[in-house]
């Protein structure tokens, strides 16, 4: 087993008076839980709550951040450097090596024990799995942002005032900029790459199958002053990360385009030292494309100006090219598949990369919201092949979102029995569509999105990074496989009174697409393919049916 991989380290400070209360220098251990996925996103969590940190009690605490897939090498640091706090960071998909942790932690004697403070999706949504497993431990959940809550914690634990054993807080909006602290210079510790943010929330807040931050309220959405901003951006830019950058906001514009418009200007400035850098944000369709003449010249002023700035990717979630499917997920009226698909291409215009997210697959789905998703695109699949993050995917039904809530109501109003038990590990339900030739078609489709998907995201990350023959191999590889997605759809739907027939001709479309693939010198091995439908049919059939 390797050692805790270090991403940066700070040295203690020593006691001092402040306002009449002696604050005393602690050791924090904050740790991220990551995949073999995630392992080398950019942290920004663990900088940002370093940052707060420093921001309340400056050069006080010394401070290790930390990642990690394995609770062994956690146990084994605590065992070695006795942190006073143990902050755990736990996204979907780190149940298992957090509840491992906690374990472990458990057999240390009370003296031994650190305070322990997880943050992250899991405890925030099911803080009692971790209370009533582990009712010994010293243990502090923070819902939701947890930066203020985090420094705070920190604060009263430094003075000495008595802690409770055990409790749950729920975060607040960060008053001040998330500054980021504890970022080791570029090339220290390998990250795909760096991140930043300009505002916090999401002004829209109400898409039907989103999971939102305990303490967010809908439409609240946060901007930050256009000198902390840029500041950060200089700072990381200085430490090395002058290549690609992602903004991490929802949706940076908002309500409020001018601000971002603001940084751009910056940007532009710190381009004429950093020549290398580029950018990408988040962008809803409604923020590029208006019916409102002077709203769309703000827009294509926009854009132009982001160019010069250096933006070379927006991250768009289009999610649906049907108009009643987007209704189901309440992306707003001027979400459409027209705008979508305007967006796109408007942007494209420019030669900015736009990547589209797109869930066409969701429990409630129905043949006349696929068929008509598979005639608008048809035309256009060549570019959407170009610019749609994977060529099909599926909604995942989130705990505590209000699809799941639209689900329930249905199963109260009729026989339907949808809802699967919670996979508290990624905080989803399994759920079986409503319509069950659908449920057979999705379910195969998903054996080759499984098969396929892996592939698609490592070329996704390479292209990113600016190799050519990864971008030529993923819109290749993109084109065949929406291609299969439409076929599959305007093949299928005659047949969906019939399952038996649907199933032999589903097979034939997806031998057809696997052959092609195989034969595309992508590297891609077809064998895997053909092991998930002959030994794994019926388990993925189970999910869906």
């Amino acid at each position: 087993m390797s050692n805790l991989e270090i991403i940066s380290q700070t040295h203690t400070g020593v006691a001092r008076e402040v306002d009449g209360q002696l604050q005393h220098p602690l050791t924090i251990s904050n740790i991220a839980l990551t995949t073999p996925i995630s392992h080398d996103y950019y942290p920004i969590p663990l900088f940002s709550l370093s940052g707060e940190v420093g921001r309340v009690q400056p050069t006080l605490h010394a401070t290790i951040l930390a990642r990690t897939q394995y609770a062994e090498e956690i146990i084994a640091f605590v065992r070695t450097n006795h942190p006073n706090i143990l902050a755990l960071s736990a996204p979907q998909g780190t149940l298992r090596i957090l509840q491992e942790t906690l374990k472990k932690l458990q057999e240390f004697g009370p003296e031994n024990r650190p305070q322990i403070i997880l943050g992250g999706s899991l405890p925030t949504y099911l803080p009692n799995i971790f209370f009533n497993e582990f009712p010994d431990l010293p243990l502090t959940i923070i819902g939701g942002w947890g930066e203020v809550a985090f420094a705070n914690e920190v604060k009263e634990y430094s003075i000495m005032n008595p802690i409770p054993e055990q409790k749950f807080v729920i975060g607040a909006y960060p008053e001040h900029y998330p500054r980021q602290d504890g970022v080791p210079k570029k090339g220290e510790v390998p990250f795909n790459y760096a991140r930043a943010e300009a505002t916090r929330g999401c002004f829209w807040g109400a898409c039907s199958y989103c999971l939102r931050p305990l303490n967010e309220q809908q439409g609240k959405w946060k901007q930050y002053d256009l000198a902390d901003v840029t500041a950060q951006v200089g700072e990381l830019l200085r430490l090395g990360y002058d290549g690609y950058l992602d903004f991490a906001d929802e949706e940076p514009i908002g309500t409020n385009i001018g601000l971002f418009a603001n940084i751009l200007d910056k940007l532009i400035n710190l381009r004429k030292k950093y020549s290398k850098f580029t950018f990408g944000i988040n962008m809803r369709a409604d923020h590029v494309i208006s019916s409102n003449s002077e709203r769309q010249r703000q827009y294509d002023e926009f854009l132009q100006k982001a160019k010069r700035a250096g933006l070379a990717n927006v991250w768009m979630g289009a999610e649906s090219y049907s108009c009643s499917h987007l209704e189901i997920l309440h992306k707003g009226q001027h979400i459409t598949p027209l705008t979508n698909l305007a967006a796109a291409k408007k942007i494209d215009s420019y030669g900015i990369k736009v990547t589209q997210g797109f869930i066409p697959y969701h429990p409630l789905s129905n043949w006349q919201e696929l068929l008509e998703m598979a005639n608008f695109m048809e035309p256009h699949a060549l570019f959407l092949s170009k610019i749609l993050g994977a060529p099909f995917g599926y909604m995942r039904v989130q705990y505590n979102t209000p699809y799941e809530h639209a689900i329930r109501r249905l199963e109260g109003s009729t026989n339907y029995k949808l809802l699967g038990e919670l996979d508290e590990n990624m905080l989803t339900y399994e759920c079986k569509y409503r319509d069950p030739s659908i449920g057979l078609h999705a379910g195969y489709m998903r054996i080759f999105y499984d098969w396929i998907n892996p592939y698609l995201k490592q070329m996704h990350v390479e292209a990113l990074k600016g190799n050519r023959d990864s971008q030529d191999n993923l819109n290749k590889l993109r084109a065949i496989v929406l291609q299969l997605f439409l076929e599959s759809i305007k093949q299928l739907e005659p047949l969906k009174d019939s399952l038996v027939e649907l199933k032999k001709q589903q097979l034939l479309i997806l031998e057809k697409y696997k052959i092609e693939i195989g034969n595309g010198n992508f590297g891609i091995n077809t064998v895997k393919f053909d092991e998930l439908i002959q030994h794994h049919s019926a388990d993925y059939l189970d999910k869906f049916m």
